[in-house]
């Protein structure tokens, strides 16, 4: 049976160690897991919701924090409809990159951002 949903795809980006994969796992599946698992390239992860009576499906690509990663992650923003930029309150410097993530997004997917984080 064909469903018929708005689809909005969204990039999950942040330094590694942020918590991206489990923001993503608990909004998806309502699950926690303990500890760090670093992301290969990216991850896919659904979920239909129903918003106002609608239902939506949310598509949250879940992408590695890593430094060589970075490049790749420019090709991950085609088509979405929204970027998630994920810090560590704990982590000063993960905080500090929001500004660089900002940046990286804004290069490659059509946002107006502000120039400083919050």
């Amino acid at each position: 049976m064909d469903e018929d949903y708005e689809m909005f795809k969204i990039v999950v980006i942040g330094s590694t160690g942020t918590g991206k994969t489990n923001i993503s796992m608990r909004y998806v599946k309502n699950e926690y897991v303990e500890g760090h698992r670093a992301t290969v390239g990216v991850e896919f992860l659904s979920k239909i919701a129903q918003v106002r009576n609608q239902k939506i499906k949310v598509t949250l690509w879940d992408t590695a924090g890593q430094e060589r990663y970075k490049s790749l992650s420019k090709v991950y923003y085609k088509g979405a409809s929204g970027v998630l930029i994920v810090y560590d309150v704990t982590d000063q410097q993960s905080y500090l990159d929001v500004e660089t993530w900002m940046r990286l997004a804004s290069t490659s997917f059509s946002l107006r951002l502000k120039s400083k984080p919050f």
